[in-house]
């Protein structure tokens, strides 16, 4: 299954693997860089995901077991850290809380 954000896009494998690609600019391909990526760039974190979905320069992808990681952009919280805007942080994936 593939997911279409602002200028990014992101599929995952049959064993789960999240990979994405295009503008980069807020982290939101999750590979840990700011840099746009032409082809598909793994996801940072080896985590195995059974959905991803793209926002406009954010992504958020859900586990087997439950738990939700997001990456990119966060200046309204999208990243769903808690306590208001964050700074971007350089594409690394977190666990939400």
């Amino acid at each position: 299954a593939l997911t279409a954000g602002g200028e990014h896009t992101c599929g995952r494998t049959s064993s789960g693997a999240g990979y994405c690609w295009g503008f980069n600019g807020t982290g939101q391909l999750g590979d840990g860089t700011g840099t746009h990526r032409l082809a598909p760039t793994m996801v940072s974190g080896g985590q195995a995901f059974t959905t991803l979905t793209a926002g406009g320069e954010h992504t958020c992808g859900l586990t087997s077991a439950g738990a939700a990681y997001c990456w990119g952009v966060n200046n309204l919280g999208q990243l769903g850290l808690g306590g208001g805007p964050t700074p971007v942080i350089g594409g690394i994936v977190f666990r939400v809380p």
